[in-house]
């Protein structure tokens, strides 16, 4: 009876090295694979592979795997079947998951086929049952749990195969005692700064919204934001850092308040706000701009529209992102969108084959309407999201005096409202928030 009770799922944990850190321009020189039916492990591989390009430098020291050493090792193509068998019917179990997966991937997308599997973190479910932590890095987690973990083994794949699956398998009998154990001794790790009321931290709500904290003159040193308030201000507490900067912050740390807001959207802009009119001592670097990188369109010799990324600040150019990599994901989204590509080994033929379908007018017509439809220009709007409580609504609307406001409404009233200053940062926050929520937005009620 008590073994129909346990998890007969079947996984495969998997750990890679690899030459870098971009599955689209390198490739993997390890892998391990350790096959578990519930609980218990049933087989274990691993492997060499040479890569066909160089290790770099810094690889080499990182894994201690050098070019000689996957000289005579196998080429992926010849152990890519072993793979297929190894994890045919399993669940895709890694620290980091998508990094792992994207890496195996791509090198079965290279030889022509489609490499495809469930896929389980153990670094989202560490986040879930062990809430708080500093970091959730193998490393540190493993410290943390009890695990040992060799430091000759470490980023080799085998011994962070190994490890995964440790952590994996206390996981999934975290109703065991032992588990318990080391959730409350995790829980109870919370060293508060020695002016810090340890009432405070047990008042911070588990809701999305902005915190602000000070120390015991009364200056405020940092204003933060959560989807998680007292979460969030957990791991301020968790830092180990032995930096004079860090050091200085944390004790610092005399009184917290904060304001609830409901929603993400909301708390991202009260923060920005928050942190331009006040300056606090520790966001140096939220003070900067947000969004230096613009999304640029033109069209080639040839009349082809394409797009590039550049850091311009001129308004003509309204997509704006906080890097590059946030440039080149978003341009990506645009021929996603508009014909169903993405940036993989075959995107210029089937670019060109895409042009050669459609034309070239209707080609350019398609991506410019795309691009049109992650900018924004109107100079009125709002959006509706989720209140502070169930009964509530917060509604976020831009008026063309350059003002910002959040209204929180319950039964058609309105209960708070928050008037922020629009700035060009604040707007690229919208904007932002808006593509990657793909939001609409609403009329402006100018009774409201």
């Amino acid at each position: 009876m008590f073994d129909m009770l346990k998890d007969t799922k079947k996984y495969s944990v998997i750990d890679i090295e690899t030459t870098g850190g971009s599955a689209r321009a390198n490739k993997i020189i390890e892998i391990a694979i350790i096959n578990l039916d519930g609980d218990e492990i049933v087989e274990s591989w691993s492997t060499l592979i040479y890569p066909e390009r160089r290790i770099p430098p810094q690889i080499s020291y990182l894994t201690g795997i050098t070019e000689e050493m996957v000289a005579s090792a196998p080429k992926f193509f010849e152990i890519a079947k072993k793979i297929v068998e190894m994890t045919e019917g399993r669940i895709f179990v890694a620290h980091n998951v998508h990094f792992d997966y994207s890496f195996v991937q791509n090198e079965f997308r290279e030889l022509g086929y489609t490499f495809k599997r469930e896929l389980l973190c153990t670094v989202r479910l560490s986040r879930k049952i062990l809430p708080g932590l500093a970091s959730y890095s193998l490393g540190k987690l493993c410290k943390d749990v009890g695990i040992e973990l060799p430091k000759k083994d470490r980023h080799r794949a085998m011994g962070d195969a190994k490890a995964t699956a440790i952590l994996f398998q206390m996981i999934q009998d975290k109703n065991s005692e032992e588990f318990r154990e080391i959730f409350n001794k995790l829980n109870a790790k919370i060293n508060f700064p020695p002016f810090f009321e340890e009432n405070d931290y047990d008042d911070l709500p588990n809701r999305p919204g902005v915190y602000y904290l000070w120390d015991k003159r009364g200056k405020l040193l940092y204003i933060g934001k959560a989807k998680d308030i007292k979460k969030r201000v957990r791991q301020h507490f968790m830092v180990k850092s032995s930096k004079t900067k860090e050091f200085e912050f944390k004790n610092g740390m005399a009184n917290i308040s904060f304001q609830e807001t409901g929603n993400e959207l909301a708390a991202l802009l009260l923060e920005a706000s928050e942190i331009k009119a006040r300056s606090p001592m520790f966001n140096r670097a939220l003070r900067r701009k947000y969004f230096p990188w613009s999304v640029i369109p033109y069209k080639t010799k040839d009349g082809v529209m394409e797009f590039r990324c550049a850091k311009i600040k001129d308004p003509e150019y309204p997509i704006r992102c906080g890097s590059r990599r946030g440039a080149e994901g978003t341009i990506n989204k645009l021929y996603k969108k508009a014909f169903g590509i993405e940036f993989d080994l075959h995107f210029e033929n089937n670019i060109k084959l895409m042009q050669k379908t459609l034309g070239l007018e209707n080609f350019n017509r398609e991506l410019k309407k795309r691009y049109e439809e992650l900018t924004f220009n109107e100079e009125t709007f709002q959006i509706k999201l989720p209140g502070r409580n169930k009964k509530e609504s917060c509604f976020i609307q831009r008026y063309d005096s350059g003002q910002l406001l959040l209204v929180y409404q319950k039964d058609g009233e309105v209960v708070e409202k928050f008037e922020i200053e629009e700035t060009p940062d604040l707007v690229q926050i919208t904007l932002h928030y808006l593509r990657k929520k793909e939001l609409k937005t609403i009329p402006l009620d100018e009774s409201a």
